[in-house]
């Protein structure tokens, strides 16, 4: 069993709730559209949206939720805490592998097929190649250091996953222990108005010029494999 888990903010923690929801919406639509349904998918909140939530189960919680003008370490702890949460919820399926994935990002339908056909002798994988969507029409490619930008990055054995939520924090950066996964693994769906990672001088300061970026056209290909809307 393979477990998706995404922590949603709060209406307070967002500049515009139904946006956020729709941007939901469409990240669950991406994790539904798996080749192998192997999987739960569990979503971390302190309110649900109002979606259909087919094979989706929602956890609510009544932690203290940061507000929109919060730090950027508030925001950061608070997906920590949900993710925690969500991995205790989790235990119940007795998963093998636990994916968190941020609730605007898009995956590959790919992922639970070829992580349960070819378990890794490591904690788990993570994604060196994806995507960056910046709502242009176009993406942009990324073959090394997908990480470093990303929190939908690890695909973590659920016997380690308590290794990588440390002192309040998602240690998506931390890949010692981790087998690099063979493809493109998912979208990073930034600069959509309620992304609080990637915000404009953010995005300056990563370096928009990078030789690593380049720039591509959304195929059908890409539609198809991330559900990419």
């Amino acid at each position: 069993m393979f477990v998706f888990l995404v922590a949603l903010k709060s209406p307070a923690a967002c500049h515009d709730w139904l946006k956020a929801s729709s941007l939901l919406r469409k990240t669950l639509d991406s994790i539904q559209n798996q080749s192998n349904s192997s999987f739960r998918t569990i979503v971390v909140c302190n309110q649900q949206p109002i979606l259909e939530s087919i094979n989706i189960d929602w956890v609510l919680t009544d932690i203290k939720s940061p507000n929109l003008l919060a730090s950027f370490r508030e925001k950061e702890k608070d997906r920590a805490q949900k993710l925690q949460i969500g991995f205790d919820y989790a235990k119940r399926y007795d998963p093998s592998y636990l994916m968190p994935i941020d609730a605007d990002d898009f995956v590959s339908n790919n992922i639970v097929e070829y992580v349960l056909a070819n378990p890794p002798v490591t904690e788990g994988y993570y994604l060196e190649a994806g995507f960056i969507n910046e709502q242009k029409g176009n993406l942009i490619f990324i073959d090394k250091g997908f990480k470093e930008y990303c929190g939908s990055s690890l695909i973590v054995k659920s016997s380690a996953f308590p290794n990588y939520l440390q002192s309040d924090t998602y240690m998506h950066n931390s890949v010692k222990n981790l087998t690099k996964l063979p493809f493109a693994g998912a979208i990073y769906n930034r600069l959509n108005g309620e992304n609080f990672a990637a915000t404009e001088p953010l995005k300056q300061a990563m370096g928009v010029s990078d030789p690593k970026f380049v720039n591509m056209t959304v195929t059908s290909d890409i539609v198809n494999t991330f559900k990419f809307i």
